[in-house]
């Protein structure tokens, strides 16, 4: 759970209705606004075959087959796409 999702999940609970925890749950959420706004990472795809081909077009040193896996090669060390 993220930490602003947690946070409204606190107000909601009625922890702000307590005084012993009135003045930390402020505290804390006016910390967490004043940091800047965590944008989520778009997800990456694997390249299609036929991006690779397109991509393939400019390496006319290199075969098409091992162009692929190299290309294949370096999701893998990215971690982007699944295990063939």
């Amino acid at each position: 759970m993220s930490k602003e999702r947690e946070l409204l999940m606190r107000w909601l609970r009625g922890e702000a209705n307590e005084m012993t925890t009135h003045i930390p749950l402020l505290i804390e959420t006016q910390n967490l606004l004043a940091q800047p706004e965590q944008k989520p990472e778009p997800e990456q795809k694997p390249l299609t075959p036929q991006q690779i081909s397109e991509g393939n077009q400019s390496m006319l040193n290199v075969t098409r087959e091992a162009f692929k896996q190299g290309v294949k090669y370096a999701e893998k060390m990215h971690g982007i796409g699944g295990v063939e």
